[in-house]
């Protein structure tokens, strides 16, 4: 059986794969997207402040902080939030969250921090080619210009 995978995928060894060259490796490594961003010295900064565990993933940070938000916790929703938006998360929500909370404790200079951020990253998608991010940095543009009078 085996040698007959080795004669059809043509491997010398069925069991071991052939090394990929140095800059064939680098490629890939630049292609593959990061499944999980991590940032441990803000999940601890977060145990030791807040008292709670704040998660891995950035969708279980931004759902337990839907969760603190709805409970009236606000900072501990931030620090969900945030935990998000220091490993540069997709989607737009957090950013949109955070701006309405700090907007809500009337934390200007943290709101105008957020939106600023939010306009960076969504103005390097929209600069690949990224239509719905065109949209997104538009929103957070006219959300600063408004709040800032530029």
């Amino acid at each position: 059986m085996f040698n007959f995978l080795k004669s059809l995928f043509g491997q010398s060894d069925a069991t071991r794969p052939t090394k990929p060259s140095s800059v064939d490796s680098q490629a890939t490594v630049a292609r593959t997207p990061s499944t999980t961003r991590r940032s441990p010295g803000y999940r601890a900064t977060v145990l030791e402040k807040h008292g709670f565990q704040l998660p891995a993933s950035d969708y279980e940070k931004s759902t337990l902080g839907q969760k603190y938000e709805r409970e009236g916790d606000l900072k501990k929703a931030i620090a969900c939030y945030e935990g998000c938006m220091n490993n540069q998360a997709d989607g737009s929500f957090v950013y949109n969250r955070l701006a309405v909370i700090y907007r809500k404790l009337h934390r200007r200079d943290d709101e105008v921090r957020i939106l600023k951020k939010a306009i960076f990253v969504y103005s390097k998608e929209a600069g690949s080619g990224q239509s719905s991010a065109d949209g997104k940095l538009q929103k957070f543009e006219a959300r600063l210009s408004k709040l800032t009078g530029e």
